[in-house]
């Protein structure tokens, strides 16, 4: 008995419910992770502290209330967990050059060293996954990630 016919679900619904759609995205892809990790040994960090971590790499230096609104936790959390990543030589503080009264969070060359590790751990996790693949999955599933890039950089407000 197949996967997808333990859950219920038939292998391609026609027109599938966008709300169950979705919440078979989100428990998929924190299932990607979790097996990541699990695979791998972790990455030596917290997976929280790796995320917030991820987002100054990829993102670019930003203040502690604006990285804490974009992880979703509160700026006191986001405080500590920065004092964490810079008492672990991953970020450091700077001052803002126009207004001296902003502190910009900016990630160490081995908090980007750190960050690259996890991506590259969990990216071969999955890319050994993708290639026992047949090619009509993997272009399909290419075109599922293009769907979900496009999903992720639309407007929320439009």
């Amino acid at each position: 008995m197949g996967r997808k016919e333990k859950r219920g679900r038939s292998a391609a619904a026609p027109n599938p419910d966008a709300a169950e759609l979705a919440e078979r995205l989100v428990a998929g892809s924190l299932q990607l992770v979790r097996r990541s990790r699990t695979e791998q040994g972790g990455a030596g960090i917290s997976q929280v502290r790796r995320a917030a971590l991820t987002r100054l790499v990829e993102g670019g230096p930003l203040p502690v209330t604006t990285l804490a609104a974009a992880e979703g936790v509160t700026a006191p959390s986001m405080t500590r967990l920065v004092s964490a990543l810079e008492a672990d030589g991953l970020v450091e503080r700077r001052r803002s050059a126009e207004d001296r009264r902003v502190v910009f969070v900016h990630p160490t060359r081995a908090g980007r060293m750190v960050a690259r590790a996890g991506r590259e751990r969990d990216g071969g996790v999955l890319a050994q996954r993708i290639a026992a693949l047949s090619r009509d999955e993997r272009a399909l599933l290419a075109r599922a990630a293009d769907l979900i890039d496009r999903i992720v950089d639309e407007d929320p407000g439009s």
